[in-house]
C-alpha cells in the first residue's frame, strides 16, 4: 500500500512538471512570435499596420504609431489560442536603420 501511494505521488508530480514545461514552451513560443511581428514591421517601414494573419499555429499582428523626431511605437501581438502575448517597442529610425530603445510587455490585445 505504501509503494502504491508513493507511485501515485510520483505520477502526480510528473504530471505537474509536464504541464509546467508545456506552459513554459508556449510562453517562449509566444515571445518569439511577438518578436517576429516586430521584426516584420521594422523590415517594412512603410507599413502602419500588419493585419492579423496566420503565423505558425497561431496569429500575429502589429500597429505602428509615428512620433516626432524619427520615433515610432510598435505594438505587436501574437496568439496561440487561447493564450496571447503583446509588446510595445519604441524605435528610433536612424540613417542605418531602426534602433529599438525600449521594450515592455502589453496586456492582451483589444
Amino acid at each position: 500500500m505504501i509503494a502504491s501511494a508513493a507511485m501515485l505521488l510520483g505520477i502526480a508530480a510528473l504530471g505537474i512538471e509536464y504541464r509546467e514545461t508545456r506552459d513554459e514552451a508556449v510562453r517562449i513560443r509566444l515571445g518569439a512570435m511577438v518578436d517576429a511581428a516586430v521584426a516584420e514591421t521594422l523590415a517594412h517601414p512603410h507599413l502602419l499596420r500588419v493585419v492579423r494573419r496566420p503565423f505558425e499555429a497561431g496569429w500575429i499582428e502589429s500597429r505602428v504609431e509615428r512620433r516626432p523626431g524619427g520615433r515610432a511605437v510598435v505594438r505587436a501581438y501574437a496568439g496561440l489560442d487561447p493564450r496571447t502575448r503583446g509588446a510595445e517597442v519604441v524605435v528610433v529610425v536612424t540613417a542605418t536603420g531602426p534602433r529599438v530603445v525600449s521594450w515592455r510587455p502589453l496586456p492582451p490585445p483589444p
